[in-house]
């Protein structure tokens, strides 16, 4: 390689929130293996010394003080090597503290970048926790080339690529921490990356983030495009990996496409288990398998990311429970060979209502009894995982959260919801999806993974005689539509009316998705993978008067007292 073609490594990290000196040590030694690979600069994603997002632990003086330490610990690693290092750090100065990138070599400090463009929408929350850069942007000299560094938001928006552009860069470097949402790798390449390159005419090199962090999980996919806006390098999705190219050398393939969308949804569940299982100190899971299709699909999720050997299973059959509800959660044991446990709720909810006899001595209200079910189901789960210290995944998919079709202290119990982001059409679908085969690096068995019962059947909640969703709900492929609406979009009822649908319908799931409010605060946790996932992107007061025609009436109103 000439002097004037730097061979620049991508390295997508999975780090952890905190743990620096984890993070330090990884940094290290990816940099040092690149290094002895020949390379002139390793990049790093956003935050990798911390981890992303750091939110308020921005404010902890000991988190800081770490970061700093790590970061002359990585100073002094390039001391005596020939490679480069761009690595991303909160860093302080005199206008406060900041998301960073330093660039060191030799041993000193090349540049530090600061971040710009600090996003503040979403889950993200930047401007209450970092200063934005206010100063120019330059590039920095590397092996012959000028390089102009970005930070993430700063790749979202033509100001700060154009004035690196102008500065003198050869190359745009944009290290970030992009969590991961159904069709975000077109939105990356196409309506990002592509635009930058031809207003630029610079070639770009995209190193992003992977795993799981709490509810945001990121995909890497990081990738290199040339000046013509072809790409010419992408890293795997959903691994963590490290891979160089040449921004000046010769012709390379071209990538062409993109990830399959439910595939994508899939592995984002799996990253996500995976990674809040390992980064919590758990070993295994726990979930109650009901025979319905979203017990069915957490387990295959949990399955396929943790091996089916660390996936317990649980029947918590009642008087209501039908036969095929056991049969179909045995079969599903039987073929991905989880261990399975049967415990009988019948005796819990007759001493439930014996200690509430006193105080109902006509007997409880139907919904009471139906809620109490699903809590005896959640105190069993509960305690299994207390005794045994296996993680308890709850089951309950964005549609039903949405409306509240779910028990406070029941059916919502547990420390992870990988269907928390996830509407019921879609369950159905990544069902589907999973039985067309086993795509690689999956752990569970190949072929029909989960049994055609489960899918072909009518969803209850089995907690009454004969009991039906559709009983309390509009079909869910109608309710899915309205609240994509609602929930993604932020539109007015009167225009999801005007869309078809009965304005008495759309009404009512306004209205039962405003009062479900306070149960979604106390819901489990779960991975982001729509455009606006509940709790860190929709956030709505639990205590919430608002009515959709409130408009009209005041100015109906205005209009009688001031004609």
């Amino acid at each position: 390689m000439s002097a004037a073609n730097p061979r620049i490594v991508a390295a997508q990290l999975n780090t952890r929130v905190g743990d620096i000196a984890a993070n330090v040590d990884k940094i290290r030694q990816t940099y040092l293996e690149a290094d002895a690979d020949g390379a002139d600069l390793l990049v790093t994603p956003e935050l990798s010394v911390t981890g992303y997002p750091l939110e308020d632990m921005a404010n902890i003086p000991d988190v800081l003080d770490a970061a700093a330490a790590g970061l002359e610990s990585l100073r002094l690693t390039t001391r005596r090597r020939r490679a480069a290092l761009m690595v991303g750090a909160p860093v302080a100065d005199s206008d406060g503290f900041h998301n960073a990138a330093a660039v060191f070599q030799a041993g000193s400090l090349l540049q530090l970048v600061r971040k710009r463009c600090l996003p503040n929408y979403g889950v993200f929350d930047e401007k209450r926790n970092f200063r934005p850069e206010t100063g120019p942007s330059r590039p920095f000299a590397l092996a012959g080339r000028r390089i102009g560094a970005l930070i993430c938001e700063d790749l979202w928006f033509p100001e700060t690529a154009s004035e690196l552009r102008a500065a003198g860069a050869e190359l745009l470097v944009s290290i970030s921490a992009s969590p991961f949402r159904r069709g975000i790798q077109k939105t990356r390449v196409i309506a990002v990356a592509a635009k930058r390159v031809e207003e630029t005419g610079l070639p770009l090199l995209y190193v992003n983030s992977v795993g799981g962090q709490d509810e945001l999980v990121f995909d890497g996919g990081s990738f290199f495009m040339d000046a013509a806006g072809r790409r010419r390098l992408e890293l795997p999705m959903w691994e963590e990996c490290a891979a160089a190219c040449e921004p000046w050398g010769g012709p390379a393939a071209e990538v062409d496409g993109f990830a399959d969308d439910l595939e994508c949804v899939w592995r984002a569940m799996l990253l996500s288990i995976r990674d809040y299982v390992a980064k919590s100190g758990f070993t295994d899971v726990v979930l109650g398998l009901s025979g319905g299709i979203d017990s069915a699909v957490v387990a295959a999720a949990a399955g396929d990311a943790l091996g089916p050997g660390r996936v317990h299973c649980v029947r918590l059959p009642s008087v209501h429970t039908a036969e095929l509800s056991n049969t179909a959660a045995g079969e599903m044991c039987r073929r991905w060979g989880f261990d399975m446990l049967t415990l009988p709720i019948g005796v819990v909810v007759a001493a439930a209502a014996a200690a509430l006899a006193p105080l109902s001595p006509n007997g409880l209200k139907k919904l009471t009894s139906e809620n109490l079910q699903a809590r005896a189901r959640g105190y069993l789960l509960m305690t299994l995982s207390n005794d045994r210290g296996w993680l308890l995944l709850s089951t309950g998919n964005k549609s039903e959260l949405a409306v509240g079709y779910a028990t406070l202290y029941g059916d919502m119990c547990g420390g992870f919801n990988p269907l928390k982001d996830v509407f019921k059409t879609t369950v159905y679908e990544l069902a589907r999806w999973r039985n067309r085969g086993r795509a690689a690096g999956l752990l569970g068995p190949a072929g029909t993974a989960i049994p055609a019962e489960i899918i072909a059947r009518e969803p209850s909640a089995e907690l009454a005689p004969g009991q039906k969703d559709s009983d309390s709900l509009p079909p869910y492929p109608e309710l899915d539509a309205i609240l994509a609406e609602l929930v993604e979009k932020w539109t007015p009822v009167e225009d999801i009316v005007a869309q078809g649908f009965a304005r008495e319908t759309v009404l009512r799931v306004f209205h039962l998705l405003r009062r479900a409010e306070y149960k979604r605060r106390q819901g489990a946790p779960g991975p982001k993978t729509t455009m606006r996932a509940f709790t860190r992107d929709r956030r709505v007061p639990m205590v919430n008067g608002f009515d959709p025609g409130m408009a009209g009436q005041l100015r109906s109103a205005a209009e009688r007292m001031f004609p």
